[in-house]
């Protein structure tokens, strides 16, 4: 409850700038914006419907990413998830997607891709699998492909480190090679410190790297 109440109390403050002009930025409203958000990080764990209010209250991207992101990590088998409909976070995820093509803002579609790749679910892997049939993602496309592939080896360590996820990373390093080589050298840096690792995860990596080796 207490933590609520600070998150209502920052409301004013975090859309100021907002709702000052269209070019007006301030301080205070930045940092009350990322300790609400921040706020609702906590909140969500034990509820997830003040993330489904606050993407649909969002009026500036800090917002409306920060929501999209703790969506794209609710598990509907979790009991915070109890009161909410998965339908209601996918639509809302995808609400994210609509927007930004509608502008054809390629950032946003990144993020988009981003904020799925890191979200720490059982099934992340398996969403960047069916995200990289997505009509807007292409291997050829090389901050597109980092989006989506470097993020999830880069930033969801709980899903990546372990053999599916080395053998995943190691088979897009091989193919985004024939492509375009400078990717692929800085999707292979995230097996660079694989010597700092417990035994069974550094033979793992040991051999993702002789398979790269040798290909």
């Amino acid at each position: 409850k207490e933590l609520e109440a600070v998150y209502v109390s920052l409301a004013s403050a975090a859309t100021a700038d907002a709702v000052a002009t269209d070019t007006m930025y301030s301080v205070e409203a930045a940092g009350a914006r990322s300790l609400r958000n921040a706020c609702l990080n906590y909140m969500a764990t034990l509820d997830a419907r003040p993330v489904l209010a606050h993407f649909d209250a969002a009026t500036c991207m800090t917002d409306k990413i920060a929501a999209a992101s703790l969506l794209a990590g609710l598990d509907p088998s979790k009991e915070n998830m109890q009161h909410v409909d998965p339908k209601e976070k996918d639509d809302r995820i995808h609400a994210f997607y609509q927007t930004a093509k509608a502008n054809r803002d390629d950032l946003v579609i990144n993020k988009w891709f981003s904020i799925q790749a890191m979200a720490n679910v059982d099934s992340a892997l398996q969403n960047v699998r069916d995200l990289m049939n997505h009509p807007d993602f292409s291997a050829e496309n090389p901050n597109r492909f980092r989006s989506l592939i470097n993020t999830f080896a880069g930033a969801n360590p709980n899903q990546f480190h372990n053999a599916l996820g080395y053998e995943f990373i190691t088979e897009q390093i091989i193919a985004v090679d024939q492509i375009n080589p400078q990717v692929a050298a800085r999707l292979a840096s995230v097996f660079a410190n694989w010597r700092r690792h417990e035994p069974e995860r550094r033979e793992l990596m040991r051999q993702a790297l002789s398979r790269i080796q040798e290909t």
